[in-house]
């Protein structure tokens, strides 16, 4: 099989192209290597790990592989491009926000009222 393309194991007859997230660089190959966590692709038989793209910040990639990026959920927030995970809101603060960018998205409890959690929304 061409670059881009796998097949199913040494007999196999037909090709299939690397699904989105997916991407195979050398001809002959029985298996797509994925996009690294923090990046997706949404390309269909790509042939090169550059279509692999950092997710934006607010944004995450908790597995490899990935054809999308996950908004970070409230309570959570990213400031850099190309991570895995979310960061917490800390204690005593919260955020009702989704796709958070920035850690003062978290703003402090009013008073009388507090969190037990990190991550609180």
């Amino acid at each position: 099989c061409a670059p881009g393309k796998v097949s199913a194991g040494d007999a196999a007859s037909s090709c299939s192209d690397c699904v989105a997230g997916r991407y195979q660089e050398r001809k002959g190959q029985t298996a797509c290597d994925r996009c690294s966590a923090g990046m997706y692709s949404a390309a269909v038989g790509a042939t090169s790990s550059a279509v692999c793209s950092n997710c934006a910040k607010g944004k995450y990639a908790p597995s490899q592989g990935m054809d999308a990026c996950v908004d970070c959920e409230a309570g959570k927030y990213q400031e850099d491009g190309g991570q895995s995970s979310c960061s917490l809101c800390g204690f005593g603060k919260y955020s009702t926000a989704t796709r958070a960018k920035l850690e003062s998205t978290c703003v402090a409890c009013p008073i009388g009222r507090y969190t037990l959690n990190e991550g609180s929304s």
